[in-house]
């Protein structure tokens, strides 16, 4: 077990409420942090979205893959942010800086956390119960914490904390 792994709050798929909300299946997975911690970006991509609102808090969507002409493209979402360092249309590197952890929106319990999402296409915040359109498992497949000078895919995940 890696410390990212120790760091999981609530997995992919695990059953919650939300606020007084339904139970239903978490469409991400949730880091424990403290607010104020790094978040960084998983992959290099491209904002594509800052986002505020009553359901997800401060958040950020960042694009994958878009500028290699890919095919096979990956979306992912950082919700629940004390503070969002990136403006929309920037450019991120892998392990680059984008927001701090906090506990704004309907964070579970008011707990400090990163609520980290994939999707398959762009990500659609368009229910009031917090569903996004298209959630894959976020860990499938994730290499783990970034590694200095380690080569990856583009499209290659890595945790979205520093280990």
């Amino acid at each position: 077990m890696s410390c990212g792994d120790s760091r999981i709050l609530n997995g992919y798929r695990s059953m919650m409420g939300v606020a007084g909300l339904r139970s239903k299946a978490h469409t991400g997975v949730d880091f424990r942090g403290h607010r104020g911690d790094e978040v960084v970006a998983a992959a290099p991509g491209v904002v594509l979205m800052v986002l505020e609102n009553a359901v997800v808090g401060r958040g950020v969507l960042l694009g994958h893959g878009l500028l290699t002409g890919r095919r096979n493209r990956l979306y992912s979402v950082y919700l629940h942010l004390s503070n969002v360092s990136v403006a929309k249309g920037a450019m991120v590197e892998r392990g680059e800086k984008i927001g701090e952890i906090g506990a704004t929106g309907f964070a579970s319990g008011g707990v400090a956390h990163l609520h980290f999402q994939v999707c398959s296409f762009p990500c659609s915040h368009g229910t009031t119960d917090g569903d996004f359109d298209g959630v894959i498992d976020p860990l499938k497949n994730n290499a783990g914490c970034v590694v200095a000078g380690r080569v990856y895919d583009d499209l290659t995940l890595t945790y979205p904390i520093r280990c």
